[in-house]
């Protein structure tokens, strides 16, 4: 598990957050630091006059943290702690400004909770400061109950940085016509991750726990194809749909051929989906066939296709090729049964929390 969050041992009088560049942690250290040289951002200050434009000064914290040169954190001195906004060697960087959501999906792995993080010219600094063509998250909570300010951040950062490229995920309920002209000016740097859980609307809307939820998406939908933009369409794994997946792939291309593709992810087995969690996991590792019936589908239809979150070993040979390492790398493990296999490099692995006693039955190098 990677920390994200960093107590540090800061100088007295720090006030206001501000945005931090990691430079030369290592150079002469055989051992981890337990100090960190700080760039500023240009044009920034770090505690009043304490540091100023590309001066770099030492904060101290745990040696336990494995960082990197160019991390940029987020410090809120006030709370003598630094977020890790940007790790070069990610694959998950990712912003979360907001944990509040107006849906509450049965398998939601970050149940929603009144909690803002509104900072939007730090965040505007911070990402300034991302390395050439970086490809940046945006999650929550619900990103769109922020629409205004969000597309403005975008709006910003993209006018200064057009090379930077942002996924953003959405339920994708606060879409309107109105937002056609500024969809279509940002689009071309935007990859939007909506889910779609069901073609049968009273079942979509129970998974995500909002009536009205299928019919508000297919509105929204509407919206993002006149504005041109490219969708990542994601459907969660679950008992309640396995057997509709088919479906979604016909629907797709039937009524949503210009989308960017499809993404098929398996349960992540925290936060809702812990709740009678083995009424909700789908175990494909015992049964394919329904999901391969999916696949074939999608490859016959012509849908573009990923697998995320499926180990390697639980997917039929023929299809191991649409399987992405998709868990992000902080919260992503593999078991004893995984040493040697090589098929590693290769594999999503499995999410820090995976129970194998109520996951998947078959698993290992005698599967592959």
């Amino acid at each position: 598990m990677i920390d994200l969050n960093i107590n540090l041992d800061l100088l007295e009088g720090a006030s206001s957050p501000i945005v931090v560049k990691l430079a030369d942690l290592t150079k002469g250290c055989k051992k981890k630091p337990d100090m960190v040289k700080v760039r500023c951002s240009p044009n920034r200050s770090i505690f009043g006059n304490w540091c100023s434009g590309e001066e770099e000064v030492s904060i101290g914290f745990s040696p336990k943290f494995n960082i990197e040169e160019g991390e940029i954190w987020l410090i809120f001195p006030a709370e003598n702690k630094a977020k890790r906004f940007f790790r070069p060697s990610s694959n998950s960087n990712t912003l979360l400004f907001t944990e509040r959501c107006d849906q509450k999906c049965i398998m939601c792995s970050q149940p929603p909770k009144n909690k803002d993080y509104l900072y939007w010219d730090l965040y505007f600094s911070a990402l300034k400061e991302l390395p050439n063509k970086t490809f940046f998250g945006i999650s929550g909570g619900e990103p769109l109950l922020e629409k205004e300010q969000l597309f403005e951040l975008l709006r910003k950062v993209i006018s200064i940085r057009p090379d930077l490229k942002f996924h953003i995920l959405t339920n994708a309920q606060h879409f309107s016509s109105d937002d056609i002209s500024e969809l279509t000016s940002l689009n071309k740097n935007i990859l939007w991750g909506i889910p779609l859980y069901s073609t049968n609307d009273a079942i979509h809307d129970k998974i995500v726990g909002k009536k009205g939820a299928f019919e508000n998406l297919l509105g929204s939908m509407t919206v993002l194809y006149q504005s041109g933009a490219q969708i990542e369409l994601r459907t969660v794994l679950l008992q309640q749909n396995v057997g509709y997946l088919s479906h979604i792939v016909n629907f797709i291309a039937d009524k949503m051929p210009w989308i960017s593709y499809w993404a098929l992810m398996q349960l992540e087995p925290i936060g809702f989906a812990r709740i009678e969690f083995l009424e909700k996991f789908y175990d494909h590792s015992q049964n394919f066939e329904l999901v391969k019936l999916a696949l074939d589908s999608a490859k016959i239809r012509g849908v573009t296709t990923k697998l995320y979150n499926f180990p390697s070993c639980t997917v039929n040979k023929p299809y191991r090729e649409l399987s992405n390492k998709s868990i992000s790398d902080w919260k992503n493990k593999f078991l004893d049964i995984c040493s040697g296999c090589k098929e590693k490099q290769h594999c999503s692995g499995f999410f820090e929390w995976y129970n194998h006693t109520i996951g998947y039955q078959n698993l290992g190098t005698k599967y592959l």
